[in-house]
């Protein structure tokens, strides 16, 4: 009966011990996740988004009536539309051209080179200027390391390789676009952030030194360095980690405008008559960069 009894209490103790680590575990995702979500604009920046012509009713609206709400049906929907149907993953990986160091160590000749680098992120220099928009160099676009959209290949270059920014531009706050990860390790490599309306409280929940970030509503102009204007546009998409829950910080899509070119980067869009308004106030651009 005593060895019975001696084995009984090693089985239960192992079931508590297993059960232990096992909400241990589940308990440190949640906080990283958590973390991820990043932070509600807190009263001073509240303060300036209510302020903006953009802002009623506590959400950012569209420039046009759009649609931005996100019931059960239609997140049913959605998950449906992105789950079945046609073939969405290659058979193979695409191709891609591995870059490093010295791929950046020589400026272009002309002035400008854009480097795509997957999705949304891409790495503009123009004019003497360096400039990352919307980084994403995670495997997931997703607060979870185990959950979420996958990258179909590596990042074809890591953070620490690339060259120091003079800038990092968010167009929005949607994991395919604002990486916590990614912000985290940006934090030393670049003098600047700039953001949309709200976009900042995330940024700084995550350590990022506040004189760093800067926020602007649509038709706000900031100049970065060496005269290089950066001015936020308006877009047509939504905002927030979470769907149903967005719309608190603004999107934008920008434009870059240098001593001899311009760059147009949409963001996440739909198509809208404003952007005539960016082409006559900003243009010709010598690229235009649209998603």
């Amino acid at each position: 009966m005593g060895k019975r009894k001696g084995r009984k209490r090693i089985v239960l103790f192992s079931i508590v011990g297993l059960l232990c680590i096992v909400f241990s575990l589940v308990s440190i995702g949640l906080i990283m996740a958590w973390t991820q979500l990043g932070k509600r604009p807190d009263s001073q920046r509240l303060n300036r988004i209510e302020k903006s012509p953009n802002y009623t009713t506590g959400k950012f609206r569209n420039p046009i009536p759009t649609d931005n709400s996100f019931g059960f049906a239609k997140i049913l929907e959605t998950l449906r539309d992105y789950s079945g149907g046609e073939k969405r993953i290659p058979d193979e990986s695409p191709p891609i051209v591995a870059l490093s160091r010295s791929s950046f160590a020589m400026p272009s000749d002309s002035g400008l080179r854009v480097t795509w680098m997957g999705h949304s992120t891409v790495l503009i220099e123009i004019d003497g200027n360096v400039v990352l928009f919307d980084p994403v160099f995670s495997n997931r676009a997703s607060p979870f390391s185990f959950l979420g959209p996958r990258r179909f290949h590596p990042a074809p270059i890591s953070i620490s390789d690339l060259p120091e920014l003079d800038a990092v531009v968010i167009s929005h706050d949607h994991f395919d676009h604002l990486d916590y990860e990614s912000i985290v390790q940006l934090i030393p490599k670049t003098k600047a952030f700039y953001v949309p309306l709200g976009v900042g409280s995330h940024l700084e929940y995550w350590k990022v030194p506040a004189d760093k970030i800067h926020s602007l509503d649509w038709w706000e102009e900031r100049k970065i360095e060496r005269g290089l204007g950066l001015i936020a546009c308006p877009a047509r998409h939504f905002s927030g980690p979470m769907m149903g829950l967005g719309d608190r910080t603004l999107w934008a899509s920008w434009v870059l405008i240098g001593d001899s070119h311009r760059v147009f980067f949409s963001g996440d869009t739909g198509i809208m008559s404003q952007f005539n308004k960016v082409g006559e106030l900003f243009g010709p651009f010598d690229a235009t960069l649209i998603k």
